[in-house]
């Protein structure tokens, strides 16, 4: 199964969540950050790095602690992308967003966890983190972007796990990996998937004519002329007839 496919049959916030704080980060620390040279095109991944190039690197990690109904007996009617009334069901979701931070020195891991740091909690105040917060909610000055997934996340506090030191996954003999975490909350939601958007065959087909005339009218069939009713008709799910739908290509 091909990870599209997987995303289309599975209503996942998990992966939402990832999919939208990486990009985010990256947007922050491309070629346009002017902070420190070091740190332009900063390597960010939900993978742990395996080659000493890929130092430092931001290792991004969500940890869900609950999944609710977003109110009791909670559900929502609107219509999806082809105009077609649906029930839906939302979600609220909470959870922890760890970014570990891991370099070759302690001065890189300190100077990559003040810059995170420096984004979370002052990034509003300058223009040039602007992509960071678009990509998590949305361009307020460009069309809605996040109709079906919302994200929150709490910049008030950010919390750390200490420093650790470790040898390098290449086995050197004199090289250690400096590690240090930081995490913050993070909640949203999102809504189930919709089965209309998920492409499949027509193996058959039933179809019956349904008179929602007031007046009893019959209705006399004559095969050799198509059928037509002078009031109102609707399809209906009775089953008159079936047939297979069926061809080479």
């Amino acid at each position: 199964m091909s990870e599209r496919t997987t995303q289309l049959l599975i209503a996942s916030h998990r992966r939402f969540v990832i999919d939208t704080m990486i990009p985010a980060l990256r947007s922050a620390f491309g070629s346009a950050y002017d902070r420190d040279p070091q740190l332009v095109n900063q390597r960010i991944s939900n993978q742990y790095p395996l080659k000493q190039i890929d130092y430092p690197t931001i290792v991004v990690e969500y940890q869900n602690s609950s999944v609710s109904n977003a109110g009791v007996g909670h559900e929502e009617w609107f219509n999806d992308e082809l105009g077609h009334l649906h029930k839906w069901y939302h979600s609220r979701f909470e959870g922890q967003m760890d970014f570990e931070i891991l370099a070759l020195t302690p001065l890189d891991r300190d100077l990559l966890a003040d810059a995170l740091t420096e984004l979370l909690r002052f990034g509003r105040l300058d223009a040039a983190f602007a992509p960071f917060f678009n990509t998590l909610y949305g361009d307020p000055n460009g069309p809605v972007q996040l109709w079906f997934n919302q994200i929150a996340v709490n910049t008030d506090e950010i919390t750390s796990a200490g420093n650790t030191a470790s040898p390098a996954p290449w086995n050197p003999e004199d090289l250690l990996v400096y590690q240090t975490s930081l995490s913050t909350e993070i909640h949203g939601g999102y809504y189930n998937v919709d089965p209309n958007d998920i492409p499949q065959f027509v193996t058959s087909i039933q179809v019956v004519p349904y008179n929602s005339s007031p007046f009893d009218v019959p209705i006399v069939l004559d095969l050799t002329r198509n059928w037509s009713n002078p009031f109102s008709y609707y399809d209906d799910g009775k089953v008159v007839g079936k047939a297979v739908v069926s061809g080479t290509g």
